[in-house]
């Protein structure tokens, strides 16, 4: 459970780094907006995370008990998907950070961040593809709390985080000239964590 949990952490904590919709719009809304509502804006990209997270804990469950070949392949794809998310933010990382336009207010801030996380379908994929590959077949209540309540500490440290250091605009600036940097290093570290759990899946298989 530990082992589980501590990956899962690390996992989610690359991810979250990367400076996709979810950093963008919490970065936004801190520079537009103030404090406050880059915090609520980065509280509601928490919710949507916890919501991708418990819709691929409950649905892979359910569906890997009935049809136990369908998991092993959805692990191997997942750790493939997972090399391939790394190959494109490799490839992406010199491209220039984007703009959300967001509306005004500490509570459309939250509605923002929400949709904003919810709306990207990429999270829904990765929260499928990690949890599948490293939680087990048959993940007790006890282990689905700990890995909800692992992704939902990660995601309030990481994204409150950001909301509290991006509060001027030179923040701001200093993220988009590391950019490059942030998401070579990270790419990198998913092609070996996606290249790792390929390989342990297959050779788990052919026992």
């Amino acid at each position: 459970m530990v082992h589980a949990a501590a990956t899962v952490a690390a996992v989610c904590l690359v991810a979250m780094m990367v400076p996709g919709p979810d950093v963008l719009v919490v970065t936004n809304r801190t520079i537009t907006g103030g404090r406050q509502s880059g915090v609520q804006a980065a509280l509601g990209v928490v919710a949507g995370n916890v919501v991708w997270a418990t819709v691929a804990l409950l649905g892979a469950t359910a569906v890997f008990e009935l049809f136990p070949t369908w998991y092993l392949v959805f692990k191997v794809a997942g750790a493939a998907y997972v090399v391939y998310l790394g190959v494109q933010m490799i490839r992406a990382a010199r491209d220039p950070l984007g703009t959300t336009v967001v509306t005004r207010g500490t509570r459309a801030s939250f509605r923002t961040g929400l949709v904003t996380c919810l709306a990207n379908p990429k999270a829904a994929v990765f929260y499928a593809s990690m949890l599948t590959s490293i939680a087990p077949r048959h993940p007790s209540p006890g282990l689905f709390l700990v890995l909800l309540a692992t992704i939902t500490t990660v995601a309030v440290l990481w994204f409150c985080t950001v909301a509290v250091g991006l509060s001027t605009p030179r923040a701001s600036a200093f993220l988009e000239r590391w950019k490059a940097r942030i998401e070579t290093v990270s790419g990198a570290l998913f092609v070996g964590l996606g290249a790792w759990r390929l390989v342990e899946d297959v050779r788990h298989a052919l026992r």
